[in-house]
């Protein structure tokens, strides 16, 4: 029996296990991904990357290829609500020009949402892990054992032709998926109604040109005694993705063959003329719950393993991503003696509120649109629907017409995404009131514990965001040449890569180390000319404060150390050259 071992082993290969893979990779941490299917996904499955996502996805160098693999920004402005296809409109949404999804230059970050499904981003992400050298991925493998020990985790993998071999890790995240047999196998209970009902999703090939010239939409939410459920524009032009619910407990998805699914969704069109191309049929339940902790001992849970929620409110991809990017640093500076290995408890202390928050959110938004009428994907009742078309539904149509508003929370997300903040020991509080973002609404704050809000910067005459700037490394910025040059020293003999910069007014381009050419950095960031902010590698903030200190050096020291959870706010001096940011 072959035995290996590896720094972190990864356990699927959906787009948490290789945003993971990736981040750590990264690093130049030794890490081995096991995906039990023979490829990437094959059906389109999630197709929402909001606005957080995208600017993980801008420092990793992938943002534009994802994009240019999505849905082309013309449908991205809204949402229509119909009978069919070719039927009669009952209502739309349109997105808010600052809201992620229009997201132009001067937006809330450096990357606006994209609408990329992944049977086309998981290609992208795996192919962008293994760049990293330092980075092993194992498609049609499985693990079948796991020995959670006090100084390794000890995997059995099994293989396509019945291999069997052994695997050690320091550490193992679990990103695999909503039945994670890892998560069952540590015993963690998880919280939530579960299931929710059962949904068949159909993608199909078909041009309809009308909908490009008449309704250029991401979605299209059908009302009819056939169907009732969504049609997700993929590309604009040819690929679609229909999901509906169905009764999993009277047929399966060998009920549905291609003839079948092919009548469905030309009824759905409404047009006989036009060929229609069935590509995959994928049957799946959609359920709500989470995972009661996210850690045992050595183990991790991230993504649908952590936290399962329902497509109503497009979080459920990003959420799981948000998590490698939150635990990949973290492994990284406990593994390489840059922090200590409580470090790594603020996993389950930063990222359980986000999923709890998300999947509720998502959960609402489910429960919202059959309490509306718009049931979309949770149920199906053709009764209901069945004089929506006729003369005879009129009130019908008028009452979800009222309805179509109210469901904008459901869509619009940008709070969610942009707007959570931490509060564990890997951050130190200011005692500032931080502002609460809603569902659609971002209220940008540096407060310690949120994501550092994006503003425009220039340096060496090249445009940065902030959200650039701290890309797996601690970074300083003040407005003071004091802090700056206090954070550079204290750079040279503690054990965690840091950068600083002072940032100054177009009038101080000779001396700032990044300009402000539109005066927003100081008030965004509530800093004044005294102050300084430290950002987490995550992009998060760890420490701020609005004055100067008797002593800038010790006190940057101490928030390091504090975040880090050293016992002592100074280490010896480490170079770490494990091929980190590739």
């Amino acid at each position: 029996m072959a035995h290996h071992s590896t720094e972190v082993l990864i356990v699927g290969g959906g787009p948490t296990g290789l945003a993971a893979t990736i981040a750590l990779g990264r690093l130049g941490v030794s890490t081995t991904l096991v995906e039990r299917r023979g490829t990437t996904s094959t059906h389109p499955r999630g197709h929402v990357e909001n606005g957080r996502t995208m600017e993980i996805f801008r420092l990793w160098g992938i943002d534009e290829q994802v994009r240019d693999e999505g849905l082309p920004r013309a449908f991205l402005g809204g949402v229509t609500f119909m009978t069919r296809l070719s039927g009669i409109e009952l209502g739309s949404l349109r997105f808010r020009e600052d809201s992620e999804w229009l997201m132009g230059p001067d937006g809330q970050g450096p990357a606006a949402l994209s609408s990329t499904p992944q049977d086309r981003l998981e290609p992208i992400l795996l192919e962008r892990a293994q760049r990293c050298p330092s980075v092993t991925s194992r498609f049609n493998w499985e693990v079948r054992d796991l020995v959670n020990g006090p100084e390794a985790v000890t995997a059995t993998l099994h293989g396509p032709a019945g291999e069997v071999e052994t695997i050690d890790a320091a550490y193992v995240i679990a990103a695999d998926g909503p039945r994670s047999a890892v998560r069952e196998a540590l015993g963690i209970q998880v919280d939530g109604p579960g299931a929710l009902g059962s949904q068949l999703g159909i993608y199909f090939h078909a041009d309809l040109p009308w909908l490009a010239a008449t309704r250029p939409n991401a979605l299209y939410w059908l009302y009819n005694p056939e169907v009732q459920g969504v049609v997700i524009s993929l590309d604009g032009a040819r690929r679609w993705h229909l999901l509906f619910a169905y009764d999993a407990q009277r047929e399966s998805v060998e009920d549905y063959p291609p003839e079948r699914c092919e009548a469905i969704v030309r009824a759905l069109v409404g047009r006989e003329d036009i060929p229609i191309e069935i590509r995959s049929v994928l049957p799946w339940q959609m359920r709500a719950a989470v995972a009661e902790r996210f850690r045992a001992g050595r183990v991790f849970l991230a993504g649908d393993a952590a936290h399962t929620m329902p497509p109503t409110g497009g979080m459920g991809m990003n959420t799981g991503i948000g998590d490698a990017h939150n635990l990949a640093w973290k492994l990284h500076a406990v593994l390489r003696g840059i922090a200590e290995p409580e470090l790594l408890d603020t996993y389950d202390t930063e990222r359980h509120p986000v999923g709890v928050r998300n999947t509720g959110n998502s959960v609402a938004n489910a429960r919202a649109m059959v309490e509306s009428g718009l049931s979309g994907i949770l149920v199906h009742d053709p009764e209901g629907f069945a004089a929506i078309e006729t003369p005879g539904g009129s009130a019908l149509r008028e009452r979800l017409a009222r309805a179509v508003p109210g469901q904008l929370d459901h869509f619009s997300f940008d709070g969610l995404s942009f707007g959570y903040v931490y509060d564990s020991t890997a951050v130190v509080p200011d005692g500032t009131v931080v502002p609460e973002s809603g569902v659609g609404t971002y209220v940008p704050t540096a407060a310690p514990g949120a994501r550092a809000p994006h503003t425009w910067l220039t340096h060496r005459g090249e445009k940065v965001s902030t959200i650039d700037l701290s890309d797996a490394r601690f970074v300083l910025l003040s407005a003071s040449s004091t802090w700056a040059d206090a954070a550079r020293r204290v750079a040279g003999d503690v054990n965690a890569p840091i950068d600083a910069g002072r940032v100054g007014s177009a009038e101080d381009l000779a001396t700032a180390d990044f300009v402000d050419p539109d005066g927003r950095f100081l008030d965004l960031y509530e800093l004044g000319r005294h102050g300084a902010v430290l950002i987490r590698p995550d992009g998060h903030v760890a420490w701020r404060t609005l004055d100067l200190t008797d002593d800038p050096e010790f006190s940057i020291r101490a928030a390091i150390g504090r975040v880090l959870h050293r016992t002592r706010a100074v280490a010896p001096h480490l170079t770490v050259t494990a091929g980190g940011n590739q």
